[in-house]
């Protein structure tokens, strides 16, 4: 385990929960010396405080440890088969993928997962992707985005572009256009 993983992402989710380095100390019942000592990489949690900084920030002491897959692709499409068609792909290129249905699931799993990526459908029945997308990069700014669409409009393509998505792929697709779409990005 990399040491500045472990603190990068204390950092991290403190931060998310707006604790300072003294709050978050007195919450689990250490110093502030020892949660900045964490943070800088000078030393780690032992395994029953880890587990309790797991806790408190709501996710899995792998994900703390780094020990998320850095290759996992999420992908966010209302069609089931679609999902599971994308999944499929990029589990035989040799990415990890978790395919989700709506925007709030999609935001639930990036509270605990960094993905290397997301593939975005554009037209949901109660949501547009393009209001996605812009939420995406509102919250994580560097995540890239990769549109998925049928919809081959002008407007589509400069407002996705205007909001920060890195690629696109038109619908219907081979697993060989995914995996241009991807290399282009990444």
């Amino acid at each position: 385990m990399e040491l500045s993983i472990l603190g990068t992402r204390i950092t991290e989710q403190r931060k998310k929960c707006n604790l300072t380095q003294e709050a978050l100390a007195k919450e689990i019942g250490v110093s502030a010396s020892a949660v900045s000592k964490w943070e800088s990489g000078a030393s780690i949690p032992d395994l029953a405080m880890l587990c309790t900084l797991a806790d408190l920030f709501h996710i899995s002491a792998d994900y703390l440890l780094g020990r998320t897959p850095s290759n996992q692709f999420l992908i966010c499409d209302d069609s089931y088969f679609m999902g599971s068609m994308i999944t499929d792909m990029l589990h035989h290129s040799g990415y990890a993928a978790r395919a989700f249905a709506n925007s709030e699931q999609l935001f639930n799993a990036l509270e605990h997962i960094t993905p290397l990526g997301i593939l975005l459908d554009v037209h949901f029945p109660n949501e547009n992707g393009l209001d996605i997308l812009k939420q995406l990069k509102e919250q994580y700014p560097s995540l890239p985005v990769i549109m998925l669409t049928a919809d081959m409009s002008e407007e589509v393509h400069a407002t996705a572009l205007s909001y920060g998505a890195q690629g696109f792929i038109y619908k219907p697709f081979s697993a060989e256009h995914l995996q241009t779409a991807i290399e282009s990005v990444f």
